[in-house]
């Protein structure tokens, strides 16, 4: 989704025609972030993420 919105942006600037955005139900919200949770690009963000945090913790100490 946030690929999806990052796109949108850079059409608009680009001032192409955006059409409507597609609604998605809460089904598939929650089964696409459940296919991301299982996904190696999750574990990859998720330890970016983690040491990301351990730096501006003791940094921040």
């Amino acid at each position: 989704m946030g690929n999806r919105i990052i796109d949108l942006y850079h059409d608009m600037l680009q001032g192409v025609d955006i059409s409507p955005v597609e609604e998605i139900s809460f089904v598939d919200h929650i089964m696409s972030e459940q296919t991301y949770e299982s996904s190696k690009r999750f574990q990859k963000d998720q330890a970016f993420g983690m040491s990301n945090l351990l730096i501006f913790q003791t940094s921040h100490l």
